[in-house]
């Protein structure tokens, strides 16, 4: 036999101290009688009446026979109900002990669970806590976009919406998104809801990743803002039920990014800058850098909002306007290749694409300048760093000293040189120019400027349409290195100096300019036109024989910037001499 020690383990204890005791009313001490004790009294009984009426003898009276009898009977018939009632209380007794193990494990029930509803409401809790702080929005829509009951605190505050269950989430794009972009998020959203595509394979083409979103401000306007979205499946028996959605408000990420980008673009612009013109001499970057405000100034001017206003919208107007810009940012490009300020050539040609697009258009309103305005800011903020750098370069020696002792005209002979070159090599052609010193000095004598100008389009106009390649040349039977020439012409009359730009390229194609001329409206389909009239159509705004522009060529200004510096603005001559597939000479006369 064990025993079983006092110091029994204590929750074992309490626990069946903490079980409820079921007392039923009216039963209580009331246990069921032994049926072996019943048996023993009943026999005794028995036993006990026999021996009474043997006892009683024949003089006993016939009365007290029969009370025994009857008490035997009594006996007799009790025996059995005090057994029907033993086994009743015995019934019973099950009953209650079945009822009170039931209430026990009801109990038991009860407390695991409240046990589980404490448990489940703590962790609500703890999720609405999460929910309350998190900084995203966490929401699940279903396949129709839909979103759930549930979601954070911070979701309709970055969507700018105060109710967003029940409400859909293509509803909200759609509103604030173009429509290609919508379309896109529409088809990215069936991919997701598509279980037979791999999640992470979707996920890498996320159209939502980070968008920019102009919600409407209460004050008037639009408030911009960028929102990131991400997304995971949320599956049921393989299928995709929900999408779990986070969204983010990336603003202030974009912006730093933004910032970040422009301030290593200044950086890389300044660097470039300063690359290109440590090698000038300061006078030569002053020349530049007043070249470039003036230009800059006459686009300005001719960009005046009033003048636009003046205009009314008409057509001819307004592209007269932009051809003069044109010619001045053609000619800022001109001179930055001269000088091999890269930098600004690329930026002046990038300027030109615009002026281009713009001139393609059948009609111009005063809005399609904006894109121009734009441009010429940032040709302006260029020229300020230039000047910026210039300043904090002032006291370091630029450039040789040598160059900065030549006279104007002796630089400007060895930069074309150079321009000739550099021209030719990045079109994959061979040329060298030889300049008459002498009578380039003669001829630039006090409008070193103009001529600057218009050298450095007749070479470039020379190297890009009249210098054939290598090959061709080969083939033609000339030197693989076309030759060009400045130099003195005799003078026609007292007076009159004279000053010829020559190449021994293919000369002019007259019949390919008679075609063009025809496509774009200066000669009838058909028209008689001579030679002369033919090679001045290359003088018109917009003419070009090139058929893709490029930094050298196709714009069809150049040869605009000749006539309108030279013959209108400075009354000069200019005679054109040709014979194909042997040479072009641009002939130039002024007073001396």
């Amino acid at each position: 036999m064990t025993l079983i020690e006092k110091s029994e383990d204590s929750s074992f204890v309490n626990n069946r101290a903490k079980k409820k005791t079921i007392t039923r009313p009216g039963l209580r001490g009331k246990a069921p009688l032994n049926p072996q004790i019943l048996i023993g009294i009943y026999i005794l009984l028995v036993a006990v009446l026999i021996g009474s009426l043997m006892a009683v003898d024949a003089a006993t009276s016939r009365l007290a026979q029969g009370a025994l009898i009857s008490l035997a009977s009594i006996a007799l018939c009790l025996i059995p109900g005090v057994f029907l009632f033993n086994r009743g209380l015995q019934q019973r007794k099950r009953a209650e002990n079945a009822l009170s193990s039931m209430e026990e494990t009801l109990s038991l029930l009860e407390q695991s669970y409240g046990e589980q509803l404490s448990s489940l409401a703590f962790a609500q809790a703890e999720t609405d806590r999460i929910m309350e702080t998190v900084q995203e929005g966490l929401f699940l829509i279903n396949k129709e976009g839909i979103i759930g009951d549930y979601h954070s605190r911070e979701a309709p505050l970055i969507l700018r919406q105060q109710e967003l269950a029940g409400t859909s989430l293509y509803a909200i794009l759609e509103r604030h998104l173009s429509e290609k972009m919508f379309n896109s998020s529409r088809d990215f959203f069936n991919l997701l809801f598509d279980a037979s595509r791999k999640e992470r394979t979707v996920l890498g083409v996320n159209p939502l990743i980070d968008i920019e979103v102009n919600f409407p401000n209460p004050a008037g306007g639009f408030i911009t803002r960028y929102l990131g979205f991400s997304f995971r499946r949320i599956l049921v028996d393989g299928q995709v039920d929900r999408l779990f959605v986070a969204l983010r408000d990336i603003t202030k990420q974009i912006e730093l990014e933004t910032q970040l980008r422009e301030a290593e673009k200044t950086k890389d612009r300044e660097m470039q800058v300063l690359l290109s013109i440590v090698h000038l001499p300061q006078s030569e970057l002053e020349a530049f850098v007043k070249l470039a405000t003036e230009e800059l100034e006459t686009i300005n001017t001719t960009l005046r909002a009033e003048d636009f206003a003046a205009a009314g919208g008409r057509n001819d107007v307004l592209r007269e306007r932009l051809q003069s810009v044109y010619c001045s940012v053609h000619n800022l490009k001109g001179n930055a290749a001269l000088l091999q300020l890269n930098y600004f050539q690329k930026a002046a040609h990038v300027f030109e694409t615009k002026i281009k697009d713009l001139l393609s258009r059948r009609s111009l309103t005063g809005d399609d300048f904006l894109a121009i305005v734009i441009a010429q800011a940032g040709l302006r903020s260029d020229l300020n760093d230039l000047q910026n750098l210039r300043g904090k370069l002032g006291n370091l020696n630029m450039g040789n000293n040598a160059p900065q002792q030549q006279a104007p005209t002796s630089v400007l002979a060895e930069q074309l040189r150079q321009l000739v070159q550099n021209a030719a090599a990045d079109m994959d052609k061979s040329a060298q120019l030889t300049v008459d010193e002498f009578a380039l000095h003669a001829f630039a004598h006090g409008r070193t400027d103009l001529i600057r100008d218009v050298l450095i389009q007749l070479t470039r106009n020379a190297v890009a349409h009249g210098v054939e390649s290598a090959e061709i040349r080969k083939a033609a039977g000339k030197p693989s290195t076309a030759q060009l020439s400045i130099h003195a012409l005799p003078a026609p009359t007292p007076g009159v100096l004279g000053l010829a730009v020559r190449d021994d390229g293919r000369g002019l194609d007259l019949e390919l300019i008679r075609e063009r001329a025809e496509k774009v409206g200066l000669l009838s389909p058909g028209q008689a036109a001579g030679n002369e009239e033919l090679i001045q159509c290359i003088f018109e705004s917009g003419f070009s024989t090139a058929e893709e522009a490029d930094l050298h060529s196709g714009r069809g200004v150049g040869m605009d910037i000749v006539k309108s510096k030279f013959v209108e603005s400075a009354g000069g001559c200019i005679e054109v001499l040709t014979e194909v597939g042997q040479f072009c000479e641009f002939r130039l006369y002024m007073p001396s």
